[in-house]
């Protein structure tokens, strides 16, 4: 995990710390959830600020699409793209990986299949193509048809990368699959988007590299974070770049509050479980 050539970052992330893994065999979902599958789930309800969150548990709050939500660009709802009824076959958004989701309510997900979360190290270890590359398929920046990523340039993300968006489009998460390049081919197919399109939720409570989770240890056998961080407090840790963002290499860490659907836009998730 890590790579050298991402240099040294004071905010705690240190991702050009290099560090030895060992992570046992497990499955993956080889798509990030889409709007339908979450759907079908059963589990969503939609907070009257138009967010996704678990049913489990969750607050008894009016349900309202997220077309009622601010039509504006300029508000981060808008690229939202869960809504409390399909919308119709020709503005469907079904397909969509989905976003505006809480780290509750994607952990609630994939327990309801009998999965988790990818841990911080699966994921990187998927992402650096198998390998610790830079990216997924080797050491080149994408180009725009490579991966999601580029398609900001307008309203919320006015100061965002936009040179991959169409100029009568808004951007927003896509279909899976759209990245010709961000695709780990494995036996039983295509894992797709993993660098790109949405960043990530892990199962990981986001710690500093200096903290006892990561530091002090030649060799991590199966690494995870089970509790906040002392220092930057209740965190989760988040993987890959988005629709939204320049291209960022395999390796980068950063933190996210895990409890603010409406602000992770660029957010989703996929699951994994260990092979038997």
């Amino acid at each position: 995990m890590g790579h050298p050539d991402l240099g040294f970052n004071d905010d705690g992330s240190d991702a050009s710390e290099t560090r030895l893994v060992v992570v046992s065999p497990f499955y993956v979902d080889l798509h990030e959830v889409t709007v339908a599958e979450y759907r079908a789930s059963g589990l969503a309800t939609l907070e009257a600020d138009s967010s996704v969150d678990p049913a489990i548990g969750a607050p008894e709050v009016p349900q309202l699409a997220l077309m009622r939500a601010p039509f504006s660009p300029d508000w981060p709802q808008f690229f939202c793209d869960y809504s409390d009824a399909p919308f119709s076959r020709k503005n469907s958004r079904e397909s969509l990986a989905l976003n505006c989701v809480s780290w509750d309510a994607a952990s609630a997900y994939c327990a309801s299949l009998g999965k988790v979360l990818p841990s911080e190290a699966e994921f990187e270890y998927m992402a650096s193509g198998l390998r610790s590359d830079l990216f997924l398929w080797g050491e080149d920046a994408p180009q725009c048809d490579d991966s999601v990523w580029g398609y900001g340039g307008v309203g919320f993300y006015f100061n965002d990368p936009g040179q991959c968006r169409r100029q009568d489009s808004f951007g927003g998460p896509k279909a899976p699959g759209n990245g010709r390049l961000d695709r780990l081919p494995l036996n039983g197919g295509d894992v797709l988007d993993l660098m790109g399109n949405l960043n990530e939720w892990t199962r990981d409570y986001w710690n500093r590299t200096s903290e006892p989770c990561w530091a002090g240890r030649a060799l991590l056998e199966n690494p995870g974070c089970g509790s906040a961080s002392d220092v930057d407090g209740d965190l989760r840790t988040v993987k890959g770049f988005s629709w939204a963002t320049q291209p960022k290499l395999a390796a980068i860490r950063y933190g996210a509050p895990p409890a603010t659907p409406t602000e992770q836009t660029q957010t989703g998730f996929r699951c994994v479980r260990a092979a038997r």
